[in-house]
């Protein structure tokens, strides 16, 4: 005869009881905090929480006190040795006081001066260049060089200059030559000297007395390119 085991009744796949079928009662499990003792230990996490948010913002505020204060002792003498700075400065101008007067006595005669010589043209450089174009056959016997101020102050007076040059002057000369030919040939060379403009011949014929040769004479514009600007400030 066998027997065959069997399992009771509400146990597991172990054959064996739940631990409350076994031990009735172990599987209850029940907080009984009082709720004020819950609510006391949050509020308790909460001000501690508080607390050391409240220190931190303390000590940032007494952080950025600090180096505000410490850039504004350094601003405060910053100023103090600037202000010293500026009465030694100011003290040492004084004895300097009559060279600043000198320099600026000059400055205005310097001033002076170039308003009055505005127009100055090298006369002796401009005479080479009449002179050095001038053809070996013809010779130079009388000239005239007149300098215009309004002309140097920038009004208009007449005459053509392909440069764009304003025009200040003219000079009107006459001379011998070999032959009728010789007139046109200086009037070309001059025409390529820069300043010089308006090359106009008024005259061109032979001699009057029936002596071998012929007599000349012309007009010439100068613009501003013939201008020194020697006696310019700063020039």
């Amino acid at each position: 005869m066998s027997e065959t085991p069997t399992t009771p009744p509400g146990a597991g796949a172990t054959g064996r009881a739940p631990l409350w079928t076994a031990a009735p009662g172990w599987g209850i499990a029940a907080d009984l905090t009082p709720p004020e003792i819950l609510k006391s230990r949050q509020i308790s996490v909460l001000r501690r929480v508080m607390a050391a948010g409240l220190v931190g913002l303390v000590l940032a505020c007494g952080g950025g006190w600090y180096l505000a204060a410490r850039d504004n002792d350094d601003a405060v003498a910053d100023l103090a040795f600037a202000s010293d700075q500026t009465v030694r400065l100011q003290a040492a101008a004084r004895d300097y006081a009559d060279v600043v007067s000198i320099q600026n006595r000059v400055l205005q005669i310097d001033e002076q001066i170039a308003d009055v010589m505005a127009g100055d043209v090298d006369l002796v450089e401009l005479m080479d260049l009449l002179q050095t174009n001038l053809p070996p056959t013809m010779t130079i016997t009388q000239q005239s060089i007149t300098v215009s101020t309004s002309g140097v102050a920038g009004a208009s007076a007449g005459g053509v200059d392909p440069a764009g040059g304003a025009r200040i002057g003219t000079i009107t000369m006459s001379g011998t030559g070999t032959t009728l030919d010789d007139l046109s040939d200086y009037v070309d060379r001059l025409q390529t000297v820069p300043g010089i403009v308006d090359v106009v011949p008024l005259a061109n014929s032979v001699t009057a007395d029936g002596g071998a040769g012929t007599q000349f004479s012309l007009t010439v514009g100068l613009t501003d390119a013939l201008l020194s600007n020697r006696f310019a400030v700063g020039g």
